[in-house]
C-alpha cells in the first residue's frame, strides 16, 4: 500500500515548526560549575507542528476528514512535506534567487490538457561517496543549485525506511560543485554514491503525535483553524 502524503490543499498553516526531540542526560556538575549533557536518544526524532491550518471550503474540510481516516489514529504512516523554499539553496539567476521553474511542456511545446506541465526540481544534488548508517557527515555533489551555507534541510528516500529529513550544520566547500557537510540527525539508513538528495521539497515519513490531534471543531458548521502535530516514523525491519 502506498503511503499517503499530506495534501497540498491543506498546506495553509499560519505557523509551523520542525524540531528534533532528543533525550539528554547530565553527568553532573563540573569543577567549573557547568552541567555537561550527553544525548541518549541516538539522534532524536523529528517532530512537526502546523498551527492554525486555514480550512475555509467544503473541500478543505473533507480533505481533513479523509486525512484523519488515513492516519488511523497514528497507527498508519504519512509523508509530511516541509515548505522551506525561502531558505533552500536556490541558484542565482540574473542576480536573483531562482525559487521556481515554470511548467515544462512536451517536446512539441504543448502542455497537458488541463494546462499543466511537467514538474522540475531546481536543485540537483546527489551523494558523492557511500556513507554508513548513523553517519553525521556526507560528501555530496551539486549539478545545479546555489552554494550551501548551513541551516538548509534536505531529504533522502531510503530503500527501506523511505523519506527522512536532515538539517545541514557545517559546509566544507571542496570546489567543482562538491561539498562535505555535517548534519543531524544521524543517517537513518546507509547511503550509496549517486543517491538523490531532495532540497526543493524535503519531506519525512511520520505519524500522528497523538491519536486525537486531528480533532476538528467547526465554527458555524463551516470553518475551522485546527492544529496538527506529527513525529518521525520508522518501518519495522
Amino acid at each position: 500500500m502506498a503511503v499517503p502524503e499530506f495534501p497540498a490543499s491543506l498546506m495553509r498553516e499560519r505557523s509551523g515548526s520542525w524540531q528534533i526531540l532528543s533525550s539528554t542526560a547530565s553527568v553532573g556538575q563540573s569543577a567549573q560549575g557547568a552541567f555537561p549533557r550527553v544525548t541518549t536518544s541516538g539522534g532524536g526524532l523529528w517532530k512537526c507542528e502546523y498551527g492554525s491550518i486555514n480550512l475555509r471550503t467544503p473541500d478543505h474540510v473533507r480533505a481533513w476528514r479523509a486525512l484523519e481516516v488515513l492516519c488511523d489514529g497514528g497507527s498508519a504512516p504519512i509523508i509530511v512535506p516541509m515548505c522551506d523554499k525561502r531558505h533552500f539553496p536556490a541558484p542565482i539567476v540574473d542576480g536573483k534567487p531562482l525559487y521556481a521553474i515554470g511548467a515544462v511542456p512536451h517536446s512539441d511545446g504543448a502542455l497537458f490538457d488541463d494546462g499543466a506541465g511537467y514538474a522540475q526540481n531546481i536543485v540537483d544534488a546527489s551523494v558523492l561517496l557511500d556513507a554508513p548508517l548513523r553517519a553525521v557527515s556526507l560528501a555530496l555533489s551539486f549539478a545545479a543549485g546555489g552554494p550551501l551555507r548551513g541551516g538548509e534541510f534536505f531529504s533522502i528516500e531510503h530503500p527501506t525506511q523511505g523519506w527522512h529529513l536532515y538539517e545541514v550544520g557545517t559546509v566544507d566547500d571542496q570546489g567543482g560543485g562538491n561539498s562535505v557537510i555535517t548534519f543531524r540527525p544521524p543517517l537513518r539508513e546507509a547511503v550509496t554514491a549517486g543517491m538523490y538528495l531532495e532540497f526543493d521539497r524535503p519531506r519525512c515519513v511520520m505519524m500522528l503525535a497523538d491519536p486525537n490531534v486531528m480533532k476538528l471543531t467547526l465554527s458555524m458548521r463551516r470553518f475551522a483553524d485546527p492544529d496538527v502535530s506529527f513525529v518521525e516514523y520508522f518501518y519495522p525491519v
